[in-house]
C-alpha cells in the first residue's frame, strides 16, 4: 500500500505527517513527522490578509519539507 502524507497549515506552526496503511482496518503507522513555527498568522490585516513576511516564511517551510 501505498503512504498517504498530510500537511496542517496552521496560524503559528506548519506540519507533515507521513503514514503507512497498515493491516485491514483503517489504522496508520507514522512513517514520518516534521514541525515549523511559521507564525503565518502575525501581523494579519483587518481584512484578513497575510502579510509578504508570513507568506515568504511558510513557503520556505514547505520547501523544506
Amino acid at each position: 500500500m501505498k503512504n498517504i502524507a498530510v500537511m496542517d497549515l496552521g496560524a503559528n506552526t506548519v506540519r507533515l505527517l507521513i503514514a503507512c496503511p497498515v493491516g485491514r482496518e483503517k489504522d496508520f503507522q507514522t512513517v514520518y513527522t516534521k514541525q515549523k513555527i511559521v507564525r503565518m498568522g502575525k501581523g494579519l490585516s483587518r481584512g484578513g490578509l497575510l502579510t509578504g513576511e508570513s507568506i515568504e516564511r511558510t513557503m520556505a517551510a514547505l520547501k523544506d519539507f
